[in-house]
């Protein structure tokens, strides 16, 4: 169990038990919880603190020989989150932030659609495991995908007993 006097400064304000925390080269903290990340500067007189909801992930790489840890966000108009950890115990976080963000998958299929676009269906667990519907499109769908896609949303609101 990690105490909460034993957290880097930035984390000791926030709400809810971190479940890991590491170090970044360039001296930001990472903080890994049920339900979100935490980027936070390590002085106390900064107050910038980035939390991102697993749910807004798509995914999470580790490179280990580089020390990086590269997060997409299922906005495809959010950067690319590249982070690179202290060597020693701060890479312990890598391996829980990836399965927080792949925990949050309930459901996924990736489909082929009508129009030839392929398209990633997913039904995720937000906070409280709160279920929700995200679509990933590699291409805009076009008029022929409509019924398609339709007939997948109800597919997923029928699984994740989710009401229109």
């Amino acid at each position: 169990m990690i105490r909460r006097r034993s957290l880097p400064l930035p984390l000791q304000s926030l709400k809810g038990r971190p479940m890991g925390y590491g170090h970044c080269v360039d001296g930001r903290v990472v903080g890994v919880y049920r339900d979100f990340l935490v980027i936070a500067q390590p002085d106390e007189h900064s107050s910038e603190v980035l939390t991102y909801e697993w749910i807004d992930m798509a995914s999470a790489r580790w490179d280990q020989p580089s020390g990086k840890l590269s997060i997409s966000f299922v906005d495809s108009s959010v950067p690319t989150l590249v982070l690179e950890l202290q060597r020693g115990q701060s890479e312990d976080i890598a391996p829980l932030i990836h399965e927080r963000v792949d925990s949050s998958f309930f459901w996924r299929q990736r489909q082929e659609l009508p129009s030839g676009a392929n398209a990633v269906f997913m039904i995720r667990s937000g906070k409280k495991s709160r279920l929700s519907i995200q679509v990933l499109y590699d291409a805009a769908p076009s008029g022929a995908d409509k019924d398609f896609i339709e007939s997948m949303y109800e597919r997923m609101r029928d699984l994740a007993n989710i009401s229109e």
